[in-house]
Order: C-alpha cells, then sequence, then structure tokens
C-alpha cells in the first residue's frame, strides 16, 4: 500500500503533463504565423507549429536530465548496497532505491508512448 501512496503522485503527475501536451497542441491556433484551418490543428506544409517545437525541445531535454538521474540513483543505490556490509535495512534502502528508478523509468516511457500517441504525425517527438 506504501508504495502505491508513493507513486500515485508520479502517475497523476506524467498523466496532467500528457493531457497538458495533447490539449496543448490540439488548440494550437497558429502556425508560424500561419491561421490553421484544419479541425486537428495541422499546419499547412511549409510551416512549423511553435507549440510542437517547444514540446520536443522539453520532451528532448527532460529525456536527458532523466536518464542520468536514474543512472546516478542506480550508482549511488549499487554503492549504498555494497557498503551496506550486508546490514538489512541499508542493503533494503539500496534495494528500494533502484526499484524506484526503475519505476521513474517506466512511467517516463508511458508518457512518452502515450505523448506519441496522442500527438499529430508531424508534432511527434524524436520523428
Amino acid at each position: 500500500m506504501a508504495t502505491i501512496k508513493r507513486i500515485l503522485p508520479t502517475i497523476s503527475t506524467a498523466t496532467a503533463a500528457a493531457a497538458s501536451f495533447a490539449a496543448a497542441s490540439a488548440l494550437a491556433a497558429s502556425c508560424g504565423g500561419v491561421q490553421v484551418s484544419d479541425a486537428f490543428g495541422n499546419c499547412p506544409a511549409g510551416t512549423s507549429n511553435p507549440i510542437y517545437a517547444l514540446v520536443e525541445k522539453i520532451v528532448s531535454y527532460a529525456s536527458g536530465v532523466l536518464g542520468l538521474v536514474i543512472v546516478l540513483m542506480i550508482v549511488i543505490a549499487g554503492l549504498q548496497y555494497v557498503v551496506s556490509d550486508g546490514s538489512p535495512d541499508t542493503a533494503k534502502a539500496a534495494k528500494d532505491r533502484i526499484r524506484n528508478a526503475l519505476t521513474g523509468l517506466v512511467l517516463f516511457l508511458l508518457m512518452y508512448a502515450i505523448l506519441q500517441a496522442l500527438l499529430p504525425p508531424d508534432a511527434r517527438v524524436f520523428k
């Protein structure tokens, strides 16, 4: 039950981020100064939607930062596990840290998949 309470805020944050990105892309009214006539918010050929570019930059930077944080957390947890010297409390804390890092990675990948499914093809991140 405690694990669910820790994961739930992360899930709701990832869901809110995906929903806000989808809403922002659907409601985008201009594509590089050209008015959109398409009901889906697709830009005419030769123009780009600035919101899509912003979403791509945010997800790109977030991916890099998240990868660095996860690697750092796993390295720290590995060192913590090695120096635990048989202490069950320290070993458990290290295993929990690794599990939390991998849970964060899975949630981020889920958010990425949701964004790829919701955004139109010209707005996909990492085309």
